[in-house]
């Protein structure tokens, strides 16, 4: 289905295509993601539905990076009065 041509890139597109390409590269690469493509494949899921599945997974995984509290770094005092 082709979506029409927009003039600018809507921000969940990006985000969607950044997603995509993460899956991928795991998909190659990363081993328990591989582990889990040849897991569902025998359980019959295509692979247009195991990549939804492990976008949503990377999302997620993403998300927590995001919203956990960082520790604010030490600033040492250069004030010398």
């Amino acid at each position: 289905m082709n979506r029409p041509m927009t003039k600018s890139c809507n921000h969940s597109d990006l985000a969607n295509a950044a997603l995509f390409r993460v899956v991928i590269v795991r998909m190659r690469w990363h081993e328990p993601t591989k582990t889990y493509v040849a897991r569902r494949t025998v359980q019959r899921l295509s692979k247009r539905e195991i990549i939804r599945c492990l976008k949503r997974y990377v999302a997620r995984e993403i998300y927590h990076l995001i919203c956990k509290p960082h520790p604010t770094p030490e600033v040492p005092d250069v004030s010398h009065a």
